[in-house]
């Protein structure tokens, strides 16, 4: 197989494993080994990610602490504060992990997580996949970014990983008639 394959058929790979740890049907799959053969994979075009307003966004800077929820290999729920967040894009968010230790194994066995924010009468959940980058540029860029806001808070920080959340799902969980509704 010439390196062209290779990148393809990984790529594919990944589109099989996204679509079984999100539950998705078949077709994904189907459109995914379809895009393969004919050499064009567009991750966007064959996994609809939701997207996140600017409402949503505008909410999501201003809070200063979100809710990461992770799931053990045994059922067990297990929820933490994060701080350090940021927004890379409508579908995506990143996380620096500093201190993850439940969080990242539960991590390793099970990706999908849930990340939810609120002020006051308004908030949101996202639901998706995470991906726990270690090197390369965005966790350089990340580790950079947690090293310069330890030394500006006064204690000393280090990022283990860039989390990065790929959202697949957007529920409102503002309480009243339309708590939990799917939103995107």
């Amino acid at each position: 197989m010439i390196r062209h394959d290779l990148v393809l058929m990984k790529k594919v790979l990944r589109l099989f494993a996204m679509a079984l740890f999100s539950g998705l049907q078949s077709n994904v799959a189907m459109k995914a080994y379809s895009a393969w053969e004919f050499g064009k994979i567009n991750t966007k075009e064959t996994i609809a990610m939701a997207q996140m307003t600017e409402r949503m966004k505008e909410l999501f800077d201003k809070v200063p602490t979100v809710v990461l929820s992770t799931v053990s290999e045994d059922g067990t729920p297990n929820a933490v504060p994060v701080g350090t967040k940021k927004i890379l894009d409508d579908e995506t968010i990143l996380m620096s992990d500093q201190f993850f230790n439940k969080t990242r194994a539960n991590i390793e066995t099970n990706p999908r997580v849930g990340v939810t924010f609120w002020e006051g009468q308004e908030g949101y959940q996202l639901k998706g996949i995470v991906n726990i980058e270690t090197t390369g540029r965005r966790f350089e860029d990340t580790a950079r970014w947690i090293e310069e806001l330890g030394t500006k808070v006064g204690v000393p920080l280090k990022s283990k990983g860039a989390v990065i959340l790929r959202i697949d799902e957007i529920y409102g969980v503002a309480p009243g008639p339309g708590a939990g509704k799917k939103l995107a």
